[in-house]
């Protein structure tokens, strides 16, 4: 944790600690009914550039994304894509 501004610490290339500052985004799923639904949404989101972690809550049909602060609505629409075309709605 950042002491200067509570945020994740990350290392860079050359081994110095950066902070690196989120952002989170939450989305509607629709389609989702299952574990399996679930770790396929995850693996599809978190491969996309910028996004570091993503959370799929079956029991809410929610998708939360955390990124890198900054990545903008380019990473959004990208979710957005990448989810639909994994054949489950979002919102």
């Amino acid at each position: 944790m950042c002491s200067a501004c509570s945020t994740n610490d990350n290392l860079s290339q050359d081994g110095v600690t950066t902070p690196v500052h989120a952002a989170s985004e939450r989305f509607a799923l629709e389609g989702v009914s299952c574990g399996g639904c679930a770790a396929k949404i995850t693996a599809t989101v978190t491969a996309i550039d910028g996004v570091t972690d993503a959370h799929v809550d079956v029991a809410t049909a929610t998708l939360d994304i955390t990124t890198v602060e900054g990545a903008g609505d380019g990473v959004a629409q990208q979710v957005r894509t990448a989810v639909r075309a994994t054949g489950y709605g979002l919102n």
